[in-house]
């Protein structure tokens, strides 16, 4: 798992602590507002994930199915039924040394295809390949 960036509660600009507040519900934020204000504000997505962890906001409902999505399997990624040779291919060339596919090269793929995220990781999950280093830090 990369580093996560730690910040300081001074380090967060009042704007972008105002604009992550106001996204947020009940404490939570979805990956999917996450993200955009990281994109507005010309920031890695890992500096957000850092500032949210600091205001002790959960990040939920992860685009890719893994978390934050219910509280009864806290994910909802399944199995796909079946995965092309070609996303599948795709997938396999992308692996780590580990094994494993980095969550920004799983939205990749899936922006590749024109396919959804939580479609890559189902097909992931049939094969049996762990996603991991978030792009928000929260895994």
């Amino acid at each position: 798992m990369k580093e996560k960036t730690l910040l300081q509660p001074d380090d967060i600009s009042q704007d972008l602590r105002l604009n992550i507040e106001k996204l947020s519900v009940q404490s939570a934020i979805t990956c999917t507002d996450a993200h955009r204000i990281a994109f507005d504000n010309n920031l890695d997505p890992s500096i957000i994930g850092s500032a949210v962890d600091t205001l002790k906001i959960r990040i939920v409902r992860c685009d890719l199915g893994l978390f934050g999505c219910d509280s009864a399997t806290k994910k909802m990624v399944k199995p796909a039924t079946s995965v092309s040779c070609e996303v599948q291919e795709a997938i396999e060339e992308k692996l780590d040394k580990s094994g494993k596919l980095n969550c920004l090269l799983a939205w990749n793929i899936a922006d590749e295809f024109n396919i959804s995220r939580r479609d890559i990781a189902d097909a992931c999950e049939k094969l049996k390949i762990k996603i991991n280093l978030c792009q928000l830090n929260a895994f």
